[in-house]
């Protein structure tokens, strides 16, 4: 316990502003700790979610980004995030951007979907669509088949080993990009109704 709290006061120290939330899922409470930083060239926002056990330890679950950009002037890669809550499932939300003149950061998003049973957040399902980066005309990656249909064997190998590559990276299922984005967009606008219906019923 100390240790964490010693932990929590170095990063509080580092970060703008600290401010503590408590949600129910499942009739378990979970301490949401949002985080404002301003570090080396990121700036933005994270939410780190804890559960408080029997001895009023808490333990560290996982760290959900809400706001943030990243780069110099050149270029910043952006990402945005939310969550929300059904019955005791924990339904996160992320959105990959990027400026116009950052032509290697992703664009895309993921609907990551967590199960709360004694103090454990397991992981139902985490479904994805990633642009690793701005496609370009003398693009070798399968990337480009996401745009244009593969007409040979090889090509739709190469569309198969991007998305292979991408699931890998970011521990998920590759979808299609709709209806994925349009709720991920929806979910992040305010005071909207839960995307939950419909796909990811």
């Amino acid at each position: 316990m100390k240790q964490i709290i010693l932990a929590l006061i170095v990063i509080t120290n580092l970060c703008l502003a600290s401010t503590w939330e408590r949600i129910s899922i499942g009739g378990e409470d979970l301490l949401v700790l949002n985080e404002a930083y301003d570090l080396y060239d990121s700036k933005g926002v994270s939410a780190r979610f804890y559960h408080e056990d029997e001895k009023e330890d808490l333990h560290h679950l996982l760290t959900l980004v809400l706001e943030d950009k990243t780069g110099g002037c050149l270029g910043k890669s952006i990402q945005k995030g939310t969550f929300k809550i059904k019955e005791n499932k924990l339904i996160l939300y992320h959105l990959w951007d990027r400026s116009p003149s950052q032509k290697d950061a992703p664009f895309g998003a993921s609907i990551e979907v967590y199960e709360m049973k004694k103090g454990v957040l397991k992981r139902l399902f985490n479904k994805i669509y990633i642009e690793s980066h701005i496609l370009k005309k003398d693009d070798k990656s399968g990337m480009k088949y996401l745009f244009t249909q593969p007409q040979t064997p090889a090509q739709e190998e190469k569309l198969k080993t991007y998305k292979k590559e991408i699931e890998k990276q970011y521990k998920g299922e590759f979808v299609p990009k709709e209806p994925l984005l349009s709720q991920v967009q929806k979910a992040l606008q305010p005071k909207k109704h839960s995307v939950w219906k419909e796909y990811y019923k």
